[in-house]
């Protein structure tokens, strides 16, 4: 996938998806290992463990203390945490290279 992307010059990264505490989390980390700039829309992934998910009773629908963390940490590694609304935002504004 990194000579596809590379081919095509793709630098920057949105991930969104299932089993955010494993292949959501690994691709984070790996895609800064490679050099991408990787971006995590926080409203579009859930995990598969409970914790990794967010609360639905929550007016907020904050994530719960295990997301939260795992947000936490891969911010720490240099992803950027953005929701699908930012995005749109971004889109709309044209930062999206």
């Amino acid at each position: 996938l990194d000579d596809v992307l590379q081919s095509s010059e793709i630098t920057r990264l949105y991930l969104a998806g299932l089993a955010t505490d494993f292949c959501v989390k690994w691709t984070a980390e790996d895609a800064l290992l490679m050099g991408y700039e990787v971006y995590l829309i926080t409203d579009a992934v859930k995990g598969i463990f409970p914790g990794f998910e967010r609360d639905a009773n929550n007016p907020e629908n904050e994530p719960e203390a295990a997301l939260r963390e795992l947000f936490e940490g891969l911010e720490a590694l240099g992803v950027k945490l953005v929701t699908s609304q930012e995005v749109k935002a971004m889109e709309c504004a044209g930062e999206n290279g």
